[in-house]
């Protein structure tokens, strides 16, 4: 079967690449869930941490998305992808490089990033149409758009509840990329249409 002129690939390309990428994707979720998990065990204990670690993972999660945005499989998603990648990667290194500083405006950046991130999920998951749990896509983008919400509605808030909403979302999505990476487990590594 041959590419078409507009550069779509062929769909068992695709399906590959998914059931080979599985590996990389449960490895992500079960960083995500960790994190999530200490975050919600130590909040006050690990503010300065918190703002370190939630920097390193909004950088490897905005290097994720980038590397990903540049995949054959990203095609017709490219922008969005770099965008999110982009926004990752900037509010991951001001939390990784200003950590002690970055505790009093960690709310604010983790609340934009979230609801930016919520809105285009949202969109992509919308327009998604036909897609195989589509509903799971939506969902995790009201997930994260709330949590945002919340973040950036309560300024005056503890920074303790900041970092428990930042772990239930993290702990929501790693559950989410535990079912995807098996999911893509189960996809043959080559397919015959």
């Amino acid at each position: 079967m041959e590419q078409q002129a507009s550069g779509a690939r062929e769909p068992q390309t695709i399906v590959a690449e998914l059931g080979a990428a599985w590996g990389w994707m449960l490895a992500y979720a079960l960083l995500s869930l960790a994190l999530g998990i200490i975050l919600i065990a130590w909040p006050n204990e690990t503010l300065v941490a918190a703002a370190f670690f939630l920097g390193l993972w909004l950088f490897v999660t905005g290097v994720f998305r980038v590397v990903v945005a540049f995949s054959h499989s990203a095609e017709g998603m490219r922008g969005v992808l770099v965008l999110i990648g982009i926004l990752g990667v900037l509010a991951g290194i001001v939390l990784m490089r200003h950590p002690f500083n970055a505790v009093s405006i960690l709310g604010l950046i983790i609340g934009a990033y979230l609801v930016i991130h919520g809105i285009i999920q949202f969109v992509v998951a919308l327009s998604a149409k036909g897609e195989q749990h589509r509903g799971w896509a939506i969902f995790a983008a009201v997930v994260g758009f709330v949590a945002g919400i919340i973040v950036l509605a309560q300024p005056n808030a503890s920074l303790s509840v900041v970092v428990w909403i930042v772990g239930i979302y993290l702990i929501v999505f790693a559950i989410m990329g535990v079912i995807a990476a098996f999911q893509a487990r189960k996809l043959p590594r080559s397919v015959e249409f």
